[in-house]
């Protein structure tokens, strides 16, 4: 019975992701490509990225169809040099597989869930937390998700602290309070620094415009959290 249900479990993953990819190998001029058909064309700028991290890729594009049975936009994926096409294929639909596969494991971690939960002595916080955890989970908004992380931190340092300064202007209250607190002034120092880059990285690629790098989403999420549940 035990194998039965992991067997149409994996049947039934296998169907849901071929719902929302396809690929297909092509030729022209004796160079060999992938094309990959994604169901969801919103996300297709994201995916192209975590494209070109593939060892195997060495470019990945977008290209507007012409054809009425595909999707207006479609990826061009081609190999790096020691790397024939049906091994970065592999990579391409593992990199596919994993993407699609359910929700990313980042918001089934304790720490999150106890942060969403312990959050809530803090209403208006939690909500920008959760909606960011949620447009996580969906895989879209990257930027928005960053956006929200930031915001649901200033406004935590906000209610904690009893001012309305933004992130940036935070540091010498942050490290008054933890003094208040007793905590070593090394940490202090740590806290501080990190809060000052994690505030510049925010303004320089979140703020003020879309320059964001989904390797850095789960980073980011993962030290927003850590800020907050350091004042738990």
């Amino acid at each position: 019975m035990g194998m039965t249900w992991m067997y149409l479990m994996n049947f039934q993953n296998i169907i849901d992701m071929a719902k929302n990819f396809d690929i297909e190998i092509r030729e022209s001029f004796e160079t060999k490509y992938l094309k990959v058909f994604l169901k969801n064309t919103s996300i297709i700028e994201e995916v192209r990225e975590n494209l070109n991290g593939l060892s195997s890729v060495r470019t990945a594009n977008i290209t507007e169809s012409q054809s009425k049975n595909n999707p207006s936009l479609t990826l061009t994926v081609y190999p790096n040099r020691v790397y024939s096409i049906e091994e970065m294929e592999k990579e391409v639909v593992s990199f596919l597989d994993g993407y699609f596969n359910g929700s990313p494991q980042l918001t089934q971690e304790p720490e999150i869930k106890e942060t969403q939960e312990w959050l809530g002595n803090y209403p208006a916080v939690q909500k920008l937390y959760n909606e960011a955890i949620e447009k996580y989970k969906q895989r879209i908004y990257q930027r928005n998700v960053l956006d929200d992380m930031r915001l649901s931190l200033e406004t935590f340092l906000k209610e904690v602290l009893g001012n309305q300064k933004s992130l940036e202007n935070q540091l010498a209250d942050v490290g008054k309070y933890q003094k208040d607190k007793g905590l070593s002034p090394e940490f202090i120092n740590m806290f501080n620094r990190l809060l000052d880059y994690y505030s510049k990285y925010q303004n320089n690629y979140v703020k003020h415009n879309d320059a964001v790098k989904p390797q850095e989403i789960d980073f980011t999420i993962h030290f927003t959290t850590l800020f907050m549940r350091s004042f738990m």
